[in-house]
């Protein structure tokens, strides 16, 4: 389990570290999701980091499921819990609890899932992710936004960057959360600016 931050003014759970890890198969993502599941004899592996990393998946395409325990105590009055996940490569499913939660794209974009009520019903959760990185072998028609990691012919062809590429974390927040921010100088002088702010909650 990962030790919960006992401050009293955290903001984040960082869930980096190892996670238990198997190849997903329609069985797994069915049953392998929740609370219930012992993966103590599944392999650990880093995350962040590409699968292709981990001896045991040097050659895997994937799909992947990953699992990771923790301990949270449950949010008080007022305040809302959120699971963020900073970039995932390339597609993936993810779940609390068993719970599902959305399904991520993309390994520079950020996504967030409250999990609020998840959070209140209990101390101990798994968060499970199903990652799937498809190979693009055909040069003329790749579907995935990977940049340099798939779409330069100086790496191997056979290199998948799959799995959880940036960081994984649970955000505590008051009752609102800023997804997005955006402010814009539309015009300044030494003395004062015009500034257009826009916000995404």
């Amino acid at each position: 389990m990962s030790a919960y931050q006992n401050a009293s003014q955290w903001t984040a759970l960082d869930l980096a570290g190892q996670w238990r890890v198997t190849k997903a198969t329609d069985d797994s993502l069915r049953t392998s999701v929740g609370l219930d599941t012992d993966d103590a004899e599944w392999p650990l592996i880093a995350v962040p980091g590409h699968w292709q990393s981990h001896s045991m998946f040097s050659d895997e395409s994937g799909p992947l499921l990953y699992r990771k325990d923790f301990e949270l105590k449950k949010p008080e009055d007022g305040e809302r819990n959120f699971v963020v996940l900073d970039g995932l490569f390339y597609q993936g499913d993810v779940w609390l609890d068993g719970a599902y939660l959305g399904d991520p794209e993309g390994y520079f974009v950020p996504h967030a899932y409250d999990v609020t009520a998840l959070a209140n019903l209990d101390t101990e959760h798994v968060l499970a992710i199903g990652a799937t990185c498809a190979p693009q072998r055909d040069k003329k028609a790749k579907r995935n936004i990977t940049g340099v990691f798939q779409h330069w012919d100086c790496i191997n062809p056979s290199f998948n960057p799959g799995g959880i590429w940036r960081g994984v974390r649970i955000e505590r927040t008051g009752p609102v959360r800023i997804d997005a921010l955006r402010v814009l100088c539309r015009d300044a002088s030494e003395a004062r600016a015009n500034l257009r702010l826009t916000a995404r909650l």
